[in-house]
């Protein structure tokens, strides 16, 4: 807060880089159905790849049919550069993530 109190930027900045996507896991369903509906399928199925499968099934059961089933194929489908999309598509959901926590329509 003090940081805040003399320089609105920095504060602002560093909020911005204590959000990442590893605290997805901390987001409730709600907020979690806030992100699924900014993200394409395709990119959130890349992303849920290496995640813990509880999560991926929390995830793929809080969406709508058509959008669980194009993800679940995409998390199931061989890629080249792995690791490489992965991390662009959880980029992308974190970009969102914090797009969606300025706005004020989720609340970590």
């Amino acid at each position: 807060k003090k940081i805040g109190i003399k320089n609105a930027r920095l504060a602002e900045e560093l909020a911005d880089n204590s959000y990442n996507f590893s605290q997805i896991y901390k987001l409730s369903d709600n907020n979690l159905k806030m992100i699924i509906a900014n993200i394409p399928a395709g990119i959130f199925g890349v992303a849920l790849r290496n995640l813990d499968r509880e999560f991926q099934k929390r995830v793929l059961t809080l969406a709508h049919r058509s959008f669980a089933e194009k993800a679940y194929e995409t998390l199931s489908m061989d890629l080249s550069d792995e690791q490489i999309n992965i991390q662009r598509a959880q980029s992308k959901i974190s970009e969102v993530m914090l797009a969606l926590i300025k706005n004020k329509h989720i609340i970590i």
